[in-house]
């Protein structure tokens, strides 16, 4: 799964680098300072971009508001009442409030759609025994043959290498959807 979808995608779509380690870290070092851990960066990142009213106010949300510029974002894929995001997607009838949550829920769910393309092809094209299996929110879930194993690298390049740069990705592996680990990598 990627790291971090919706606030890589926010970077993205105002035009900025991707960190390269994990973005619930960046935020706590360079957005917040280290003035908080990786954890409450993550829940104050969610809160603020989903329009939580304890943080609108707060000096996090207006530290959050400094860094990620949502007006900028609204304005460019939204007219009023429509969300057309980055892949042309539309979404009618959406309120200001909602704005900001569609552009990025719908870019995040088509910019998986697209790296489950990219990794289907590279299976098939090289007659693989591994299949995707599903796909849940911003992670695509295969269902693995160890004899595809030298594929892997491969398969962990096309799934970070995103229109908006590269994105961490997180794996996982385990014998079923219930008891999948953080892969060592």
């Amino acid at each position: 799964d990627f790291n971090g979808a919706e606030a890589r995608v926010m970077l993205g779509l105002l035009g900025n680098d991707q960190p390269a380690y994990d973005i619930h870290n960046f935020h706590a070092s360079e957005v917040f300072g280290g003035t908080v851990s990786r954890e409450r960066s993550k829940q104050m990142f969610f809160a603020w971009l989903y329009g939580a009213k304890s943080i609108q106010k707060s000096d996090e949300g207006k530290i959050l508001d400094n860094f990620y510029n949502k007006e900028k974002i609204v304005t460019k894929y939204w007219d009023g009442q429509t969300v057309r995001n980055t892949y042309n997607k539309e979404i009618k009838n959406v309120d200001k409030h909602h704005a900001l949550n569609y552009i990025v829920q719908s870019t995040a769910a088509d910019l998986a759609l697209l790296q489950a393309i990219k990794i289907d092809y590279l299976l098939r094209k090289n007659k693989c025994k591994s299949r995707i299996s599903c796909i849940i929110h911003d992670s695509i879930i295969l269902d693995f043959s160890h004899e595809d194993k030298a594929l892997l690298d491969s398969i962990s390049s096309l799934m970070s290498s995103t229109k908006f740069g590269n994105f961490m990705i997180n794996i996982s592996k385990g014998s079923n959807l219930g008891n999948l680990k953080e892969a060592v990598k």
